[in-house]
């Protein structure tokens, strides 16, 4: 044929005949050496790139933005292509080229509130995980404090995160149960300083002062955390009363009475004579002597004292009536007492009015006796007392029922 088909390296002849003539003619054809292959389609990680090469050194490159250098640094994704030159020949190749989509963000370094903790969350699905306590989940429990990081790996692709946590410094103890006086307080103190505070009794101070029985609770908030504490407060009163009312019983007897008596726990009275006592709200006593008396009482608990006053006047007392007997009719006891600060009781005998002896008593110098007379028959009786100085003294009482 006048034509011919060449796609092989090789030397290629031909002969022309015409007019018994004949010409010959030969040319070696060589294959292009163009070869180009950006790669497969890829992904390139955050914040790197894909380094193309064209090769085929000495050609002429045309990239898909315009360029023409033998490389091409690809930073975004994109579809990206390359035409090279060479020898009038033209390759061509392409590439995909598609940034990973590994996104990483712990959150700002924050604080947790005690007896709590943060969940921390590495999101991308389907990636490989590596915590700073070598855990591999994609989630991850921090109940104390640390800086804690995560690498997450996909696609041949790394990204890292980290994050410090601080377990809230909030701490609070408003101290044990407290019991303390009338007219005294206590301050109770939140600490915590910079915090924001909130009492029981709607006050905001990081200090209270209380004075009153009850319970106080606050409530201190700080950094998004809050934390709370209570105490009983016990305020123990002091004592109180109205007066003392005083009533005569007799010849320079008298019954004493504190009135309207509240949180007492000892009553002490001073009857202005050198006599004590201390049995309680309600007291008699006698008088030996002719006088104006100042009668005091004392009343008191672990709190404090209180101290009252009256006056009474004793008058009329003789030699007679130095042994005083009441009540006279009785019916289950008799009280004796002696006037005098010089003599006591030192022998009780009482005998019926037939003169028989039915009760007999050593006493050990006392001034006032209570005997029962309950068993005894209605009558009659005589009392008679020895006292220390040897006097004798007698008086009747009337026994009834």
């Amino acid at each position: 044929n006048q034509t011919f088909t060449a796609n092989q390296t090789g030397k290629y002849w031909v002969n022309v005949y015409k007019d018994r003539c004949m010409i010959s003619d030969t040319i070696q054809i060589t294959e292009s050496d163009l070869e180009l292959d950006l790669g497969n389609d890829t992904i390139f990680c955050h914040n790197t790139f894909i380094h193309l090469d064209a090769k085929n050194i000495g050609s002429t490159y045309t990239w898909s933005d315009g360029s023409a250098n033998q490389t091409f640094t690809a930073n975004q994704t994109g579809q990206y292509w390359v035409n090279v030159y060479k020898d009038r020949c033209m390759i061509s190749d392409s590439i995909q080229i598609t940034e990973s989509d590994l996104e990483l963000d712990l959150g700002n370094d924050t604080i947790f509130c005690h007896n709590t903790f943060i969940h921390l969350d590495a999101k991308n699905i389907g990636s490989t995980y590596t915590w700073s306590d070598g855990s591999a989940n994609q989630t991850f429990t921090a109940n104390q404090t640390g800086k804690y990081w995560v690498n997450v790996y996909k696609d041949r692709c790394m990204i890292s995160d980290s994050i410090q946590i601080t377990e809230s410094d909030l701490e609070l103890d408003l101290g044990n149960d407290t019991t303390f006086c009338e007219g005294l307080s206590l301050m109770l103190n939140a600490h915590n300083t910079g915090a924001a505070y909130l009492w029981s009794t709607n006050q905001a101070s990081q200090t209270i002062n209380v004075n009153q029985t009850g319970n106080y609770w606050v409530r201190v908030s700080k950094d998004g955390c809050y934390i709370t504490d209570t105490i009983d407060i016990i305020v123990s009163p002091l004592p109180r009363a109205a007066q003392i009312i005083s009533a005569s019983l007799g010849l320079c007897s008298f019954g004493f009475e504190i009135q309207n008596p509240t949180h007492v726990e000892q009553y002490i009275w001073d009857f202005g004579d050198q006599f004590r006592d201390s049995s309680g709200q309600s007291v008699e006593h006698a008088y030996r002597e002719n006088k104006h008396y100042l009668v005091k009482a004392i009343i008191s608990n672990a709190c404090g004292m209180k101290e009252f006053q009256t006056a009474v006047n004793c008058s009329g007392l003789d030699e007679k009536n130095i042994l005083r007997l009441y009540p006279n009719p009785a019916q289950t006891e008799i009280t004796l007492r002696i006037n005098s600060y010089e003599e006591f009781f030192s022998k009780i005998t009482i005998t019926n009015s037939l003169g028989q002896q039915i009760y007999l008593e050593d006493t050990n110098l006392i001034s006032i006796a209570n005997i029962n007379i309950g068993q005894f028959s209605n009558g009659v009786y005589n009392v008679t007392i020895l006292t220390n100085k040897g006097n004798t003294y007698t008086q009747k009482f009337v026994k009834a029922e």
